[in-house]
């Protein structure tokens, strides 16, 4: 009979050589999937569309954060560091879908490589590689938002390279993590909270109080850098915050479902405490030593916790806690012994599960991106005969201003070409992704007459709305429960009062002013 230590002895030279295979295969399969979605013509979701066209009106001058009281609703809470960068690229590349998508891609890959290098300080290489195939798996799982023009992929790569330095014993360390700390309070206000296990691990490292002021400075000036900017309101943008804050329902839903994922990445986290083979008061002794590595894990997720659990939002702000996860695991895992991880003693029913859990995220990941992108091949092709359109339409019609009639909820998640008409020099209009929002918050919407009257006197050119052909438009329903439609009765009247409609072309019924 082969016994426990000459099984593991005789299963030692495949491990290594899985592993790897494994880890190479998950990631190929996370880019494979990421770079078909950049090398696509169209936007996923329509708060990314908005997203990228503001980043646009950015680089022309516009307001990122608008009053309340403008007709054209579309200033969301996002900080304005995702905004800066996605139009920098826009900038020096010109505007498209393409440049839109490059930065969100290139922080994606960028947050992986931090989080490799995080963990080699305390693992061996091919573990590091595998528990950073992990991440890309897990964040592939919990929602794919990680490359789209939003902020969630910046929050990612600002996460992961303040980790790194948090790990540098370096003076200059506690620095760059303050500057992180700013650019994430900028690209979400709450993104303090998911720097409070980087900030124990670089008070290890750093205990004198002049060098933390010196971060606290890095960090305040990264905060209030970016508006310096003239069309970049630090007024408006709290006045946003605000009226976001105050009128957004908690959502009992959400917080179960944020609740279940804590605990899953709270298990990743602490799963070599049931992985390796120790006694109860060893195990006890190494969770005690590093109380402040998971302590501030669990507090971080008490303050996410309300901002991801209100009406709109979900899971997905959870997402910069899988780096943070992985890293505590690869920190215990060191802690726990010094021996390399196929040398050690095993608890195999621990053991066991928690490769199944592995097993099953990465399968996960690898078949995503392989069938992934041919599901999206449809949506390609539609998105390039609406392109195509859009472009025939501007010529015939020109000059006129041309903007976007949202159409009906199944036709909500294909209009990207929102922002297509933003890079052409459209004004924003009438954004029913920003208009929902104001909407759902008790707001009144848009007075159309006023934004016409808006238009007219700012362009001087006549107003051509464009809707996907056989919908109604301004039908849009909402995605919040506090209200049905995005658009009342009234104004989809004063909209039938107003436009009328003349044509069609291949993929829009056009929609033009009557005749006094």
């Amino acid at each position: 009979m082969v016994s426990r230590g000459n099984f593991q002895a005789r299963l030692t030279p495949f491990v290594k050589p899985i592993i790897l295979a494994g880890s190479v295969l998950t990631l190929l399969a996370v880019f494979r999937l990421t770079i078909s979605y950049l090398s696509m013509n169209f936007i996923i979701n329509s708060y990314a569309t908005l997203f990228a066209a503001t980043s646009w009106l950015f680089c022309l001058g516009q307001p990122i954060y608008t009053s309340i009281h403008t007709q054209e609703h579309y200033s969301i809470p996002y900080g304005p560091y995702g905004y800066i960068l996605v139009g920098g690229f826009q900038y020096v590349l010109g505007p498209s879908v393409f440049s839109s998508k490059l930065a969100p891609f290139l922080a994606t890959f960028g947050s992986l490589i931090f989080l490799y290098l995080t963990l080699r300080t305390r693992v061996e290489w091919l573990c590091a590689l595998a528990l950073t195939a992990l991440a890309s798996a897990l964040e592939l799982l919990l929602d794919p938002i990680q490359f789209w023009p939003r902020p969630e992929p910046f929050l990612l790569l600002s996460v992961c390279a303040g980790m790194w330095a948090a790990t540098r014993r370096r003076m200059w360390g506690p620095i760059v993590l303050g500057l992180c700390i700013g650019v994430a309070i900028d690209l979400k206000i709450y993104g303090f909270a998911f720097f409070f296990m980087a900030i124990a691990v670089a008070w290890r490292n750093h205990r004198s109080l002049g060098l933390w002021a010196l971060a606290g400075l890095a960090g305040v000036v990264a905060v209030l850098l970016p508006f310096a900017w003239p069309n970049i309101s630090i007024g408006n943008y709290l006045g946003t915050l605000k009226m976001m804050g105050a009128g957004r329902r908690f959502m009992e839903g959400l917080a179960l479902q944020n609740f279940e994922w804590c605990v899953v990445l709270s298990m990743i986290g602490l799963a070599p405490l049931f992985i390796n083979k120790r006694e109860s008061s060893e195990t006890m002794a190494v969770l005690w030593k590093n109380a402040d590595l998971w302590g501030a894990l669990l507090l971080s997720f008490l303050v996410v916790d309300h901002p991801a659990s209100a009406e709109g939002s979900g899971p997905h702000h959870l997402l910069p806690f899988i780096p943070v996860a992985i890293y505590i695991a690869a920190h215990l895992h060191a802690a726990i012994s010094s021996k390399p991880f196929l040398e050690r003693t095993y608890n195999w029913a621990g053991l066991s599960m928690a490769l199944s859990i592995v097993l099953f995220v990465e399968v996960y990941a690898v078949y995503t991106g392989a069938h992934e992108p041919g599901k999206l091949e449809p949506r390609e092709t539609l998105a390039k005969e609406r392109i195509e359109d859009i472009e025939t339409v501007y010529s015939e019609k020109m000059p006129c201003v041309l903007l976007n009639a949202a159409g009906s909820m199944a036709t909500q998640e294909d209009d990207f070409y929102r922002a297509i008409l933003v890079f052409n020099g459209m004004p924003m209009g009438i954004d029913p992704a920003g208009t929902m929002d104001y909407k759902s918050l008790g707001y009144n919407e848009p007075d159309l007459s006023d934004f016409v009257a808006e238009v007219n006197s700012k362009y001087h050119k006549p107003i051509v709305w464009i809707c996907p052909r056989g919908t109604v438009p301004f039908s849009l329903t909402s995605y919040f429960g506090s209200c049905d439609r995005v658009f009342s009765d009234h104004f989809v009247n004063d909209f039938h009062r107003i436009f009328q409609l003349s044509g069609q072309s291949a993929c829009f019924d056009l929609y033009e002013q009557k005749s006094n």
